[in-house]
Formats: structure tokens, C-alpha cells, sequence
């Protein structure tokens, strides 16, 4: 399982900002794969990030965090499940893990992508934006196992 570092910018003195994510199945070995994945399996992001410095007790707001699916070859597939943390005015460790059920993600290749945006109270985007790009994914059809 490898963890892919988040890329921010962030365009705030006092302030700094670092994570990662990994996008995986919850298989137990030796079924579990970061890379090939069947369409009948659930999997996951799972991501963290820091906050630190004085301007942590200044800022307010929400992060929304979401998975976007690049697929390679003919055809396009939107998915773009996410999820919304509240920001903590205050240095912090954010974790989470975003689930995409089983069936979602049609057979293919993809490249995932992390996004985290900050947005402020009134819903908008603050001057702090990441993603993470994972490896290449494959996804197939696996059908019945033969007896």
C-alpha cells in the first residue's frame, strides 16, 4: 500500500500544511491490491493531512475532500464521491477515508486523483488547495469463478 504525498498550495505566511493519501482495497492479503481491482469490490482513499503555525486560530470554514477517476482509452467515467470536514481553528491532524461501493466504477484503466479544497463560511474557496495522484489503476470484470 503506497502512500502518495499531497501537493498544496498554500499562499498564507504563518501557516503550513503537509499529508499524503493511499488508495487501496480492505482485502486481506494474498486478495488485496492497490493496482487491480475487480468491478465487484469496494475501495478506498484514505488521506491525512497537518496544519500548523499562528494563523490556524484566524481561519475558518470547511475542507472538501474528493476522488476524481481519469479513465485512459476510449470513453469517460465521472466519479467524484466526497466528503466535507469541518476546518479546526487551531493546528490540527485531519483523517479520513472516502469508500466507493462496489459496481461504481465501470471495467477500465484510471488514474485516481485526491482533491481537498478549503473553502471559507460563506462557501468560498480559501487560498488552500491539494491533490494526490495515485498509480494507474485497473479495473475488470471478474464474473463467476469456475467450479
Amino acid at each position: 500500500m503506497a502512500t502518495h504525498s499531497l501537493t498544496f498550495e498554500e499562499n498564507l505566511p504563518f501557516f503550513s500544511i503537509s499529508g499524503g493519501a493511499t488508495f487501496t482495497t480492505h482485502d486481506a492479503p494474498p486478495f488485496s491490491s492497490d493496482t487491480i481491482i475487480s468491478t465487484d469490490q469496494t475501495w478506498h482513499c484514505h488521506f491525512n493531512w497537518q496544519t500548523n503555525g499562528p494563523l490556524n486560530h484566524l481561519l475558518a470554514g470547511t475542507w472538501q475532500v474528493k476522488v476524481l477517476l481519469e479513465k485512459w482509452g476510449p470513453g469517460e467515467t465521472f466519479l467524484s464521491p466526497q466528503q466535507t470536514l469541518n476546518f479546526v481553528s487551531h493546528p490540527n491532524n485531519y483523517n479520513g477515508v472516502i469508500s466507493v461501493p462496489a459496481g461504481a466504477v465501470p471495467a477500465g484503466v484510471y488514474k485516481p486523483v485526491l482533491v481537498i479544497t478549503m473553502k471559507g463560511p460563506l462557501g468560498v474557496p480559501g487560498p488552500i488547495a491539494a491533490f494526490a495522484e495515485g498509480s494507474m489503476m485497473q479495473f475488470y470484470d471478474g464474473g463467476p469463478l469456475a467450479p
